[in-house]
């Protein structure tokens, strides 16, 4: 589960950063969906690559849960 997160981070923040850096950017939000409650690991695991991404684009790109 940490390796699909960590691959996930980094896919995404690559995709952010091979678009170009120079220039300037809006935030872009992905949408994530899933069956489970929110206490269930799956929801948890999403939440926290959610907080992740967030902070590794610097806000650029946001990952909203459904």
């Amino acid at each position: 589960m940490m390796d699909l997160r960590k691959t996930m981070i980094t896919v995404i923040a690559g995709t952010v950063f091979a678009l170009g850096t120079t220039h300037a950017m809006a935030t872009t939000t992905l949408k994530l969906s899933h069956n489970h409650n929110r206490d269930h690991a799956v929801h948890k695991a999403m939440t926290q690559m959610a907080k992740d991404v967030r902070e590794l684009t610097a806000g650029e790109v946001r990952i909203r849960i459904y």
